[in-house]
């Protein structure tokens, strides 16, 4: 196996949503009622943490707990 199909592999293993940083979501957005994905590499230090959601489509963003 060479370099470029061990990446590959690897790659592949990986969810979407985890490797980009974004979990989808079942919220509609306030704004345009399209989903609204959680995104992951960002954690408020407020007890409980919370979360910024965001909307693909209409760039709303909001944060909430969990």
């Amino acid at each position: 196996m060479n370099w470029d199909d061990y990446k590959i592999s690897k790659e592949l293993q990986i969810p979407e949503s985890i490797y980009r940083g974004y979990e989808y979501t079942d919220v509609d957005c306030p704004k345009c009622g399209h989903k609204v994905v959680r995104n992951t590499t960002i954690v408020l230090t407020s007890y409980p943490p919370q979360y910024e959601y965001y909307c693909q489509h209409c760039d709303w963003i909001g944060y909430a707990y969990g």
